[in-house]
């Protein structure tokens, strides 16, 4: 029997100790303090103590079990992978050995092979004038394919399913790269709309914001993906946010407006005061755009409240007398 994953054997079999240990130290505790109580019913039974043991052993068998399950499975995939090594079925071994290593990277030759595989790899890859453009193109997949680059690992694994189509193992990595590969685009689709979304808000253009949100929700729908529900529940919140602080700006707009037709509505007060500028200036240019919208009774309002902030205004005195001379005119007709 083969020696296996000893840091984690170590691990399990100190947790049992150590669950041995507290289950132990609270039998005592509850023992020691039944007897200084001094009634014969309270005190643990013999029974009782047993049945600690039982548990304790149970514990440690179970862990154990544990232990030699794995080292069961661990040892049929190092024997899979030596199988696919010999076969040449390079890119299945890589795998298997990958996951060997990755619970015990000192497990028997595991290392030795995935190393050689790494270097027959490379090196026929650089065989441009290899005769079997089978194995040629096999050796420049692999390296595409572990190096990330996806798409030349599938032009090169369609290479091989035209000259063998009877190859499983390239069908298998052909298709999941494929899939792979269009999962990758949908993900920086996703994310590019999503962070289009996000500077749209930062802008304040939650309109045009929240249209890109719903392309990551419509995308995200339309891809059945490990991250579509992610995708698609961030970009839900950040339209429901979106359509908040539009209804928020809404209100602050309508409460402005009313304000604003209030004070067109106050009576006009001579006021002895300095003049107003600033305020004047912002009742010149309101009363202007009224005025371009073809409201001249309230551009004139509002040139009057210009004059009484500034009565030196001379652009407001002749924008009122101009408009007044329109509405005299319209109302002769």
């Amino acid at each position: 029997m083969f020696f296996f994953g000893k840091v984690k054997q170590i691990r399990v079999l100190a947790a049992v100790l150590v669950l041995g240990f507290i289950i132990s130290v609270f039998t005592g505790v509850v023992f020691c303090k039944e007897q200084s109580d001094g009634n014969p019913n309270k005190q643990l039974s013999a029974a009782e103590r047993k049945r600690t043991k039982k548990l304790q052993k149970e514990i440690a068998k179970k862990a154990k079990q544990r232990i030699n399950d794995q080292k069961v499975n661990i040892e049929t995939l190092y024997n899979q992978a030596v199988e696919d090594y010999t076969n040449k079925n390079y890119l299945n071994a890589t795998d298997k050995l990958k996951s060997v290593i990755s619970e015990d990277p000192s497990y028997r030759n595991a290392s030795f092979y995935l190393s050689d595989i790494k270097k027959t790899m490379k090196n026929t890859a650089k065989e441009e004038k290899n005769s079997d453009l089978e194995e040629l193109s096999y050796a420049k997949a692999y390296v595409s394919y572990y190096s990330g680059d996806l798409q030349n690992s599938i032009n090169e694994w369609e290479k091989i399913f035209c000259l063998n189509a009877d190859n499983t193992e390239i069908k298998e990595y052909l298709d999941k790269t494929k899939i792979l590969l269009k999962e990758m685009e949908t993900e920086e689709k996703l994310s590019g709309y999503y962070s289009i979304g996000m500077e749209k808000s930062k802008n304040k253009e939650y309109v045009a914001a929240i249209n890109e949100w719903e392309k990551v929700v419509e995308l995200a729908k339309k891809e059945n993906m490990l991250s579509s529900l992610d995708w698609n529940i961030k970009a839900q919140r950040q339209i429901t946010l979106a359509l908040e602080q539009i209804k928020k700006n809404r209100e602050l707009y309508q409460k402005t407006a009313v304000q604003n037709k209030n004070i067109l509505k106050e009576p006009l007060k001579i006021e002895k005061n300095k003049p107003d500028l600033e305020t004047a200036e912002k009742y010149y240019n309101e009363g202007l755009v009224c005025y371009t919208q073809g409201k001249i009774s309230d551009a004139i309002r509002l040139w009057e409240l210009t004059l009484r902030m500034n009565p030196q205004h001379e652009k407001a005195k002749k924008a009122k007398e101009t408009s007044e001379t329109e509405i005299n005119q319209v109302g002769k007709k």
